[in-house]
């Protein structure tokens, strides 16, 4: 019969954002992300993720503040997310399906005054409502054209224009590539891994209105160990993990 100490594993809880750079020290030749044929490295990932950090604690991104991100199933939500953790941000995930009203009782709840969306139509204009109601100060925008390889971004910027927001130039919107010349790397912030919370993560259940569910450092590193157990056959650096989701737009 397996003893009680058997189901039991070791480990120390780590900042999730050092999991990235340890893989990206290892494999970095690898790749990271395939999207619609457009391949990243996870050298490529890890130095867009150092990037954008910089350009985020350039906005005033640290501990204590809660960053929206309001984004279908693309690369940017993984650079994101690390990016906002390394500096000490916390994650508070928005389904890009919500409709207006559903965004804004969330931005509230979770303090969100920096959302980061796409330039979709389907997105955007939901996100820039809600930021016109004042519950937003920026909206930090990423074009779709980004994600795609050099045909397919081609052919969806003749034939697929009418997806794309119009969207101002001004100082409540800040776009993806400016992020990128801020700096190539953030100053460094300490984590502590079992106070700092990583993730606000919304659910409703059956209970009515999504709360959010407070995530730190190591109850993520801990999933993340855990799934280490379970898949002891696993091969470092050579497994892949297909991600689905619905689609939110019409692609070439």
């Amino acid at each position: 019969m397996t003893t009680a100490e058997e189901w039991n594993a070791a480990f120390d809880a780590r900042p999730v954002h050092e999991y990235l750079e340890s893989t990206v020290a290892e494999f970095g030749d690898r790749p990271a992300a395939d999207f619609m044929g457009k391949v990243w490295t996870y050298s490529e990932l890890g130095e867009l993720v150092d990037r954008t950090a910089a350009g985020l604690q350039a906005m005033g991104v640290g501990p204590g503040v809660h960053v929206g991100l309001c984004l279908p199933n693309t690369p940017y939500y993984t650079i994101f997310y690390f990016a906002i953790l390394k500096i000490g941000g916390t994650v508070a995930n928005f389904n890009p399906l919500y409709v207006e009203r559903e965004i804004a009782f969330q931005a509230r709840d979770a303090d969100v005054r920096i959302m980061v969306t796409m330039d979709l139509k389907v997105i955007y204009d939901k996100v820039e409502e809600v930021r016109k109601e004042k519950i937003l100060d920026k909206i930090i925008v990423c074009p779709m054209t980004f994600c795609l390889p050099t045909v397919k971004k081609v052919l969806f910027s003749l034939f697929k224009r009418k997806e794309l927001a119009d969207i101002p130039r001004d100082e409540a919107h800040v776009w993806f590539d400016e992020l990128q010349t801020r700096g190539k790397s953030p100053k460094p912030v300490e984590i502590d891994p079992h106070d700092d919370i990583a993730v606000l993560q919304y659910t409703g259940g059956t209970t009515g209105v999504p709360k959010g569910a407070m995530l730190t450092h190591q109850n993520l590193s801990a999933n993340i160990e855990q799934m280490r157990c379970v898949f002891e056959k696993a091969r470092r650096g050579e497994e892949k993990c297909c991600a689905c989701c619905r689609s939110f737009t019409s692609l070439p």
